[in-house]
């Protein structure tokens, strides 16, 4: 692998899980960015400002808060914006911005694919990205894949930490 980390995801008694993580960074600062910006006022309604325009009317944004992680691997990598003409508007921003969640998480999947030679059937999307409805449906069109969000819990991470510190001291068993 040159670009996904191979890491231990748990062991369990003498089962041992591998997977390959690669993280697109900042994803919901990307979001908050542009609520923060007033260009929507909560991630929900951002879903509706970005569906409000055609497209972003040529403006990209480069979502670099916190550097650009796999592929990439550079963290000194900032945020931009091009493509400003003086007919952008402000929904034209707000669509660039969570654009470009989805073209980084299309990044990654394509990837992941490329390097663990594993193809998905389904990807489950789960946090605070996967209340956006744009931004799910274009992660799904870029990847053509089904996208699945998680419906009882938000954080799957935290949820899967407490599975499984339940499961090494015993109060849940397989």
């Amino acid at each position: 692998m040159t670009g996904m980390l191979p890491l231990v995801a748990w062991k369990i008694g003498s089962e041992i899980a591998f997977v390959a993580e690669g993280q697109a960074s900042a994803t919901g600062e990307t979001v908050e960015w542009g609520r923060q910006c007033g260009f929507y006022s909560s991630v929900e309604e951002s879903s509706v400002v970005a569906q409000s325009v055609e497209d972003a009317g040529g403006v990209c944004f480069v979502p670099g808060f916190g550097g650009l992680l796999v592929p990439i691997n550079d963290s000194k990598a900032c945020c931009g914006i091009i493509g400003i003409t003086p007919n952008t508007r402000p929904t034209h921003l707000a669509r660039a911005v969570l654009e470009s969640v989805a073209f980084r998480i299309n990044q990654l999947f394509k990837t992941a694919q490329a390097e663990t030679q594993v193809k998905q059937t389904v990807v489950k999307i789960d946090g605070g990205i996967s209340r956006n409805d744009f931004i799910v449906q274009l992660v799904a069109d870029l990847i053509q894949c089904p996208v699945e969000r998680q419906a009882d819990y938000r954080d799957m991470t935290t949820f899967g930490a407490a599975m499984l510190a339940g499961l090494a001291v015993g109060f849940w068993t397989r």
